[in-house]
């Protein structure tokens, strides 16, 4: 048996690192780990409810009864309206990982990047530089969301072996934007739309171009029109 442990237990204050959130004075357990893992996994940000249109919204109960709350946990579904739209627009907290490295291959590398993508970074890139004793490395950076940072970092050093990983907050502007699928004979495209442009994922545009034989700039504006038709 583990004893008295504290509240929150040691499970969620793990799941909620890099999460922003606020203590109430309760003698219960009001986020469990199951509950803890859910917002970790699928929220992308935390933050104050944005001015929305409502669509739908649903409830679900505890067992127990509180004495100042309502033991009840809220999900509300909706759009953003235009003003909230646009102030999203604005400013998206992330945070910045980095490492220098000096005794690692360009494959490595490369492999690193492609690792870290894969589990959720938003963007990860190397930069050359000297260290010391005129050294030639480079720079790991990543791109994170602050809930990701932790376990990205642990990645980047699994991947790398680097003993340290810098990190700092940024806040970036980041244009609102929708995903949508489109088939090209046959093909299925995804199309990233936004107020600014409307670009196909190059990936799903070249197997299409190499399947149909077809070159790629025409399967992409094929696929950007029919996007943007819907």
């Amino acid at each position: 048996a583990h004893g008295v442990l504290p509240n929150p237990p040691p499970a969620v204050v793990n799941l909620l690192e890099q999460i922003p959130t606020v203590g109430v004075d309760v003698d219960l357990e009001l986020t469990t780990p199951t509950g803890a893992a859910i917002i970790k996994a699928l929220a992308t940000v935390v933050g104050a409810m944005p001015d929305m249109t409502i669509r739908c919204s649903g409830y679900g109960a505890g067992t127990r009864d509180l004495s100042d709350r309502a033991n009840v946990t809220q999900v509300i579904i909706g759009s953003l309206t235009p003003d909230a739209a646009q102030s999203s627009d604005e400013t998206e907290p992330v945070v910045e990982l980095a490492t220098n490295l000096d005794d690692v291959t360009g494959e490595q590398l490369g492999h690193a990047i492609g690792e870290l993508m894969a589990a959720g970074a938003l963007d990860a890139w190397v930069t050359p530089i000297v260290m010391k004793k005129n050294r030639p490395a480079h720079t790991l950076s990543v791109l994170a969301h602050p809930h990701q940072a932790a376990d990205l970092a642990g990645l980047v050093m699994s991947l790398t072996g680097t003993l340290g990983v810098r990190s700092r907050q940024l806040d970036r502007v980041a244009v609102q934007r929708t995903t949508v699928t489109v088939s090209v004979d046959g093909h299925d495209i995804d199309v990233k739309i936004s107020d600014v442009r409307v670009k196909a994922e190059f990936d799903h545009v070249a197997a299409a171009a190499t399947a149909l034989g077809l070159p790629v700039q025409e399967i992409a504006a094929r696929a950007e029109t029919l996007a943007q038709d819907l």
